[in-house]
């Protein structure tokens, strides 16, 4: 669906400017000694794989900012938008790292029931398997982000805020770079690309909305909620084919 393609890739564009951030906001509070030593471990693996996140979206993106060239302001905006986050104070950013985390729990559990449609025998198995993975590793750090956010005194007020901050950015700019997507795939002259644009967009909210009113609650961890029922087998399944990989 060319409507889909162009909805994900407006998330895609995002994730070079969002996570190099979050990871450094986690990173420097490894270097400040701000995280407990139980917490150490998962922080650095959560480091490491925001990172190799963004190098895989910067690689896709390239690709489809030289197909749809108006991407680039997309592009363009939200790393100018995240370099002014980066000026902020360090709670900040965990704590925008923890909202980050949590809206991106909403988006796999929205997603598990649409793999096969989405991601199915019809896609690109890499681009499928960089967002189906990704959204799996997310499931997990979602955990990580919550537990350095407030191991390291970060309040729920915080929380709050930048669950807002995250809603909206994510929202603007995926609308801002579907739009665009659609109107350069030539998808836009169908009725029916529109429709589920907007009905996918109602979807989320009534799948994210109820999850993250969960996690405003007192005493809320993220292991309180049902985690996707495949992130763990397709997490088990792309260590799997790293060994392959590495022995071919």
């Amino acid at each position: 669906m060319p409507e889909f393609a162009a909805a994900a890739d407006g998330v895609s564009l995002l994730m070079p400017a969002v996570e190099p951030y979050v990871a450094k906001a986690v990173r420097a509070a490894l270097v400040d000694g701000a995280v407990p030593a139980s917490l150490r471990a998962d922080a650095e693996r959560y480091v490491r794989e925001e990172l190799a996140h963004q190098r895989d979206h910067h690689r896709h993106n390239a690709r489809v900012i030289d197909a749809t060239p108006s991407l680039a302001r997309v592009d363009r905006v939200a790393r100018r938008s995240y370099r002014w986050l980066a000026g902020r104070p360090l709670r900040t950013g965990l704590a925008h790292a923890a909202a980050f985390e949590a809206v991106a729990f909403c988006g796999a559990r929205w997603t598990e029931p649409r793999i096969g449609p989405f991601f199915g025998a019809d896609a690109d198995p890499d681009v499928a398997g960089l967002y189906v993975w990704h959204l799996a590793e997310e499931v997990e750090h979602s955990t990580v982000a919550w537990d350095v956010f407030r191991a390291t005194g970060g309040r729920r007020r915080s929380f709050l805020l930048h669950l807002l901050v995250v809603l909206v950015v994510l929202g603007a700019f995926t609308t801002w770079a579907a739009v665009l997507g659609v109107i350069g795939n030539g998808a836009w002259r169908r009725p029916v690309a529109w429709l589920r644009l907007l009905g996918w967009a109602v979807g989320f909210a009534f799948t994210a909305l109820p999850l993250l009113a969960q996690m405003l609650t007192p005493g809320h961890h993220p292991t309180d909620l049902r985690h996707p029922d495949g992130h763990r087998v397709w997490l088990d399944r792309r260590a799997q084919d790293a060994v392959v990989d590495s022995r071919s």
